[in-house]
């Protein structure tokens, strides 16, 4: 899929220790909700168990054991209880957390959108609103924002940034975005009045 759409599947420059290249699917995780902590744990905290499993099974194809922990916390707000996932790896993400955390807080770096790191930044901290894309940057500078947006414009996504700090994918761009991603309804997706 990636050779038919002219992508690239492998970041050489993001490491995992100093083995082997972080793979997509990991950035895109970076991209949305994953963190990497000073001591270079990768975590990730989610409502969904299922998902921190899913996890689990992609950081056991590299070899790497992660731990998963239940927990409940209540919202002073609210006063409503929630429960979370959260998923924590050993400390082999020192040399990355360099990358995405050069001055201490979490930025975007130069990085090629494969259609891996796009499926996982969109089950992280993706949702379709009315047909169109949306992808939580709440957390980036508008400089992060500016290079995702170059990024994506660079395999034929044209995005926007939204006033609410997050990335639009443009209703001209859907189906690409859709194809890119290897998104399952990309072939269906779409108003009637363009069928």
């Amino acid at each position: 899929k990636a050779d038919s759409l002219k992508l690239r599947r492998e970041h050489p420059l993001y490491r995992v220790g100093d083995q082997s290249p972080m793979p997509d699917w990991l950035i895109g995780e970076m991209l949305s909700d994953g963190h990497i902590d000073k001591g270079g744990r990768y975590s990730h905290t989610t409502k969904y168990r299922s998902y921190a499993e899913f996890l689990r099974r992609k950081f056991g194809l590299l070899g790497q054991s992660v731990s998963l922990y239940d927990h409940a916390y209540t919202d002073d707000r609210t006063g409503k209880t929630y429960q979370r996932t959260f998923l924590r790896s050993l400390c082999t993400f020192k040399d990355s957390r360099a990358l995405w955390y050069p001055e201490g807080r979490k930025i975007v770096p130069n990085i090629e959108l494969t259609d891996q790191v796009l499926m996982h930044w969109i089950m992280g901290d993706g949702s379709i609103k009315k047909k169109i894309f949306l992808l939580a940057t709440m957390d980036f500078s508008r400089d992060c924002c500016d290079r995702l947006i170059d990024a994506l414009g660079k395999i034929g996504v044209k995005a926007t940034l939204h006033s609410s700090g997050n990335l639009y994918v443009r209703r001209e761009s859907r189906h690409r975005f859709c194809a890119v991603a290897a998104l399952p309804f990309a072939e269906s997706y779409g108003n009637k009045k363009e069928q």
